[in-house]
């Protein structure tokens, strides 16, 4: 079902996106002399968080051909550059009057008719998204233009409305990105910690100089194969006796996640019958030496 053919509530409106925004503007450098400003590209908007991450600060002779946008607070830019990865965003008051890339559709709302968070979120509904990935062009490098944004059917409730759905929305967001910011800041504690436990040790005590930098007095330096072994696998595809065969359960590289392990969903493997019970062979290791703690 469209867009346009969804029974609306009596007092909710359908219209082009054009309809309910304000023009913009270029920015011209020969005209209009920067000392600086900051210039958001496609890379600096984070299709995960759907915010800008990581905006340059570029000085004005040396701009890019690309920063030519002018983006003001409550902007919504959408990324006409493979825009199935959304890299959508709303524009802070701290970006105001700043640049963008070209490789974004600005979308600023009338106030007198959308309120701007409405329409950001608006532009992050999968209906929206996949209609306007529908008029992408190009194999290589696929993209649409504005008017392929600016010219989506959408709904619009009344403004009153739209202020409570988009509040409600921005308090959600707020919670999941104080989450993740939580989540990223464990990730960081953790990491430091393994380096200082695996390089200092649990207290202080006596160090010795090793190759790899400073150890604890009583650690020592060993290969891997000395206080490891390498287990082999079976390999994919090779011919099996029938009455040999049994299927086992396998991890596959996809199941390896960052820190932890998906068994979502495990695929089965043919081996030959009581394989699993050959004792593991200890390879050749041919890797440096490493610290060792003591047990």
């Amino acid at each position: 079902m469209e867009l346009q053919d969804i029974k609306l509530p009596a007092n909710w409106r359908g219209c082009v996106l054009r309809e309910a925004c304000l023009k913009t503007s270029l920015w011209s450098p020969e005209r209009e002399r920067r000392e600086s400003f900051t210039y958001v590209d496609v890379s600096a908007v984070s299709n995960e968080r759907f915010c800008i991450t990581e905006p340059q600060v570029v000085h004005g002779a040396n701009a890019p051909s690309r920063a030519r946008k002018i983006i003001k607070a409550g902007d919504v830019i959408y990324a006409t550059v493979r825009p199935s990865l959304k890299r959508v965003a709303w524009i802070e008051p701290s970006f105001d009057e700043q640049i963008a890339s070209t490789a974004f559709c600005v979308v600023r709302a009338n106030p007198k008719q959308a309120e701007s968070k409405f329409l950001y979120y608006l532009l992050l509904t999968d209906e929206v998204n996949r209609k306007i990935v529908e008029h992408e062009h190009g194999a290589s490098y696929p993209a649409i233009t504005d008017k392929d944004v600016l010219n989506q059917f959408i709904l619009l409730p009344p403004l009153t409305e739209q202020r409570k759905i988009a509040a409600v929305l921005w308090k959600v967001q707020e919670a999941v990105q104080t989450e993740a910011a939580f989540v990223r800041n464990a990730r960081a504690l953790k990491k430091s910690l393994l380096r200082g436990l695996f390089m200092h040790g649990l207290r202080d005590q006596p160090r010795k100089e090793t190759p790899y930098g400073e150890v604890p007095e009583n650690w020592d330096i060993q290969l891997l194969s000395e206080c490891a072994h390498v287990q082999t696998g079976v390999a994919k595809g090779r011919l099996i006796d029938s009455s040999e065969v049994i299927e086992v359960p396998y991890l596959r590289v996809a199941n390896v996640q960052a820190g932890h392990l998906d068994l979502s969903e495990i695929k089965n493997i043919q081996s030959r019958r009581n394989s699993s019970s050959k004792s593991p062979r200890m390879p050749a290791c041919t890797s440096n030496r490493i610290p060792a703690l003591p047990p």
